[in-house]
C-alpha cells in the first residue's frame, strides 16, 4: 500500500481484506500501515455472507499469495469482472491469469505488483478486456458440463474401475 499510495501516487487505493484474520495479524498490519504513512488504507471485513458482492465493488483483484494451486478466489474475481494480479510463483493462479486475464509478476517483488496495479488502474478499457477473457475462461472450462466427466474419470481411476 505504501508503494501504491506514496511511491506511485494512487492516493485513493484501498485494500479490502475479506475472510478470517487473527486479531494479532490485523493489529500488525494496521500498525505497519500507520508507520508507513498509509493508515486506513486496509479494511478488514472479516468473514462475510456475500464475498462476491464485496468483490464486485472492486476494480482489480490482487492475489498476494506466494503459492496458490488455483484457489476459487481467482475464479470468483473473474466472475465479478475483475482482472487478477498475482505472483508468477502462484502456479495455478498464473495458469488461469495467463497473459490475458490479468498480470503475473516476479515472485516477492511488491514494486512489480504495484506497477501492474498502476497499469490496470490507469485503463478501464484494459481492465474490461482482461476481465472478459477471465470470464471466457470460466465459461469454457470451469463449468459442470466440462468438469463432471473429468472428475468422474479421476474417481474411476482412483477407485480402480475401468
Amino acid at each position: 500500500m505504501r508503494i501504491l499510495r506514496i511511491d506511485r501516487g494512487l492516493t485513493t487505493v484501498r485494500l479490502l481484506w475479506i475472510g478470517q484474520v487473527s486479531s494479532q495479524l490485523q493489529a500488525e498490519v494496521c500498525s505497519e500501515c500507520e508507520q508507513l504513512g498509509v493508515a486506513g488504507s486496509v479494511e478488514f471485513l472479516g468473514e462475510v455472507d456475500d464475498p462476491l458482492t464485496w468483490m464486485a465493488l472492486g476494480d482489480i483483484f490482487v492475489l498476494p499469495s506466494r503459492e496458490e494451486p488455483l484457489g476459487l478466489v481467482c475464479l470468483e474475481a473473474a466472475l465479478c469482472g475483475l482482472p487478477t494480479v498475482c505472483f508468477e510463483a502462484a502456479e495455478g493462479a498464473v495458469e488461469f491469469v495467463g497473459n490475458d486475464a490479468g498480470r503475473s509478476v516476479a515472485p516477492l517483488e511488491p514494486a512489480a505488483m504495484a506497477d501492474a496495479v498502476v497499469e490496470l488502474a490507469a485503463s478501464a478499457e484494459l481492465r474490461s478486456e482482461l476481465a472478459a477473457c477471465g470470464r471466457s475462461k470460466i465459461d469454457a472450462t470451469f463449468n459442470l458440463d466440462r468438469q463432471t466427466p473429468v472428475l468422474a474419470e479421476i474417481l474411476r481411476r482412483v477407485g480402480g474401475r475401468p
